[in-house]
């Protein structure tokens, strides 16, 4: 992987830490940090293997799956992950099953762009 790639992947997953952290979901951001790590030692092997796991795409309790109750920040979250799976995708590390994700999250974000250009 490219360094610049790699800053790109580093930005987004920090954003996504920042928000669950706030948001207090401290094991998910833990999953987060985690895969943040070997990007840090460049290390694709481990990052492949952290970015496609189950505590961040597998069913309740992982990390896409999270409630976020304020809206822009659960807005923001879903922009992140949209833009977390463009980046996997790219570098073709993106497993099956995760663009079903990003369908649901985009529709999402484009009824909250209707929301926001109503109020």
């Amino acid at each position: 992987m490219n360094d610049v790639l790699r800053n790109d992947f580093s930005n987004c997953l920090s954003n996504i830490y920042s928000i669950l952290r706030d948001e207090g979901y401290n094991q998910q951001a833990k999953y987060i940090q985690n895969a943040i790590y070997p990007l840090t030692q460049k290390d694709d092997a481990l990052f492949k293997k952290r970015i496609n796991s189950s505590e961040l795409w597998g069913g309740s309790g992982s990390t896409w799956e999270v409630d976020i109750r304020d809206r822009h920040k659960d807005y923001a979250f879903k922009k992140e992950i949209v833009e977390l799976i463009r980046l996997m995708e790219e570098s073709g590390i993106l497993r099956k099953g995760i663009k079903s994700i990003r369908k649901a999250f985009e529709k999402s974000i484009s009824e909250d762009q209707d929301f926001y250009k109503q109020g």
